[in-house]
C-alpha cells in the first residue's frame, strides 16, 4: 500500500497572549484577517476569512482523527510534518521528505496542501490546481479530482488546473504535488472551506485520492 506524506511548510499558527491572538508564519490569508506575528485588537475576527496555516493544519489533524475513529487502513499509511516555512524553506522540506522517504518500506507520495490567494483584497479568482515533479504526473490528474472544496455539496464545479512545477519538488525522490486546494481571497470559497473545514471539501478528498492510488 502507498504512504501519503503530507507537508504543512505554515505550520505554526495562534495562540492566546495577554488576551490577544498572536499568528506565528501563518501563511497566506483572507483580507481583514491579522498579520503574521500581528497581536490582533482583540479575539474578533472577521466573520469570513482564515489564515492558511491554521486552516491546513486543522484539516491535516481532522484527517488523520477520522481515520483513527473510522479504523482506516490508510492510517498508518499516513504521516504528517507539520513544519515552518522560516525554518524549512523549500530545499529544506525536501530534504526532510527525502530522509523519511529512508524509513518507509513501501512507495511513497509526498502532498502539501496550501490555500490560494490573488492579491490583499478580495476577488472572483477562484478554483484550485496541483503542481508537480516529473514523478507525479499520472497521479496530478487524480489528485486535482479529489480535492478542493467543490467536493462540497453546494458548490459549483470548477475546471480543473495542472502546471508543471520545476521547483525544490523536483528534489523530493518519490512523487511530490503541491495542492493549491481554493482561493481564501474568494469570499465563497472561503466561506465554504470555513463550513466544511475538514469534511466534503478537504479531507474526504484527500482520503479518495488514496484510496484511488492503492486501487490503480
Amino acid at each position: 500500500m502507498t504512504t501519503i506524506i503530507y507537508g504543512n511548510p505554515h505550520g505554526r499558527v495562534y495562540y492566546m497572549h495577554g488576551g490577544k491572538r498572536v499568528y506565528m508564519e501563518s501563511g497566506k490569508k483572507s483580507p481583514g484577517m491579522p498579520q503574521g506575528w500581528h497581536e490582533s485588537e482583540s479575539d474578533e475576527l472577521p466573520e469570513i476569512g482564515i489564515h492558511e496555516g491554521e486552516w491546513v493544519y486543522n484539516m491535516l489533524n481532522k484527517y488523520t482523527e477520522h481515520l483513527w475513529n473510522t479504523d482506516s487502513p490508510l492510517f498508518a499509511k499516513t504521516q504528517v510534518m507539520f513544519n515552518s516555512a522560516s525554518e524549512y524553506p523549500p530545499k529544506a522540506r525536501a530534504a526532510a521528505v527525502n530522509l523519511l522517504l529512508k524509513y518507509i518500506d513501501d512507495d511513497a507520495i509526498y502532498i502539501e496542501p496550501h490555500c490560494n490567494a490573488s492579491g490583499n483584497d478580495w476577488s472572483d479568482a477562484q478554483g484550485h490546481k496541483v503542481l508537480y515533479n516529473e514523478a507525479a504526473s499520472k497521479f496530478a490528474p487524480m489528485l486535482s479530482r479529489c480535492i478542493d472544496v467543490n467536493k462540497a455539496p453546494d458548490t459549483k464545479e470548477r475546471a480543473l488546473k495542472l502546471a508543471a512545477l520545476s521547483w525544490a519538488l523536483d528534489e523530493v525522490n518519490c512523487p511530490a504535488m503541491y495542492a493549491e486546494m481554493f482561493f481564501m481571497t474568494n469570499k465563497y470559497e472561503t466561506a465554504i472551506a470555513q463550513k466544511y473545514l475538514g469534511i466534503e471539501g478537504s479531507y474526504l478528498g484527500l482520503q479518495e485520492f488514496h484510496n484511488e492510488v492503492n486501487d490503480d
